[in-house]
């Protein structure tokens, strides 16, 4: 896995999060609003407690994935 998409500090260090925009069984996605530049992105929120190895592994891709993908909302 690409560890450089892992980053230090907290997501509201950089982030002010704002309006829900979708919700699912373990995630609720938010829009955020990077503080340094005003950028908006779609920020996912995964509570990660319950998830079982395989939901671990399918979330772990994901991340992979989503971290090359750029989208304007």
């Amino acid at each position: 896995m690409n560890a450089s998409i892992y980053k230090a500090g907290t997501l509201k260090d950089a982030y002010k999060l704002d309006k829900v925009l979708g919700e699912g069984s373990f995630a609720v996605v938010r829009k955020g609003i990077k503080k340094a530049t005003n950028e908006e992105f779609a920020v996912k929120i995964i509570d990660k407690t319950n998830l079982e190895s395989d939901d671990q592994l399918a979330l772990q891709t994901e991340v992979e994935i989503l971290s090359q993908v750029k989208i304007s909302l």
